[in-house]
């Protein structure tokens, strides 16, 4: 019997999909950000509108899952535990919308190199998200995902000292050193987050080993 195999309705493997919903969902908006650092910046907004309807979508799934969770005596995991994972996996979400968001609003006028690779790591821990989260009943299934995601995490450390460094070398202008600072700060925090999930994971799998 997995982890969620026992408990009283809402069924545990109601959260399984929910949070599969969740990494699916999440998967598309880090796409949609790498689609759109790679096409006209003219585009921005449509990217953005889209991420913003992942992003609203997901706000449900949360929503969901928050409510069943109150409702639910006994899981097969912690309810915190539960809880903790939708919540930061919309938080993932939360920051790629504000991203694509802070593109448009602040008119940047190009995409740099930094910020394709930036969103490149993204996609790849959102997959390796996508494969890990649904395997937490399986403990031989979580292994590769879970180091994956701590070489795009390393991968991503060093993209933003890079970045940073780059940033403040003195050929850019004090504005836009304002507007890409928040935006390597924002890309960076996305993939800790993806990383914070991984360690969420790792620990529920460890507690009920």
């Amino acid at each position: 019997m997995g982890l969620f195999g026992i408990g009283l309705m809402p069924r545990e493997e109601d959260y399984v999909a929910s949070l599969s919903d969740m990494t699916t969902r999440l998967t598309e908006g880090a796409r949609s950000l790498v689609e759109m650092f790679g096409d006209e910046i003219g585009e921005a907004p449509k990217y953005s509108e889209h991420i913003k309807t992942i992003e609203h979508a997901c706000d449900e799934i949360t929503h969901q899952v928050s409510t069943s969770l109150q409702r639910s005596f006994i899981t097969g995991i912690d309810r915190e535990d539960i809880y903790a994972l939708i919540t930061t996996l919309d938080d993932i979400v939360d920051l790629i919308e504000a991203l694509a968001s802070a593109v448009v609003r602040y008119g940047v006028q190009e995409y740099t190199p930094y910020m394709r690779l930036f969103a490149g790591v993204i996609q790849q821990m959102a997959e390796a998200l996508d494969r890990l989260v649904p395997a937490i009943e399986r403990l031989r299934d979580v292994k590769n995902p879970l180091l994956k995601l701590r070489d795009l995490e390393r991968e991503g450390d060093d993209l933003y000292r890079e970045s940073v460094a780059n940033l403040f070398n003195g050929s850019f202008d004090v504005q836009t050193v304002i507007v890409m600072k928040e935006i390597y700060d924002n890309l960076e925090n996305t993939i800790d987050r993806c990383q914070h999930v991984g360690n969420l994971v790792e620990r529920i799998v460890i507690k009920n080993m």
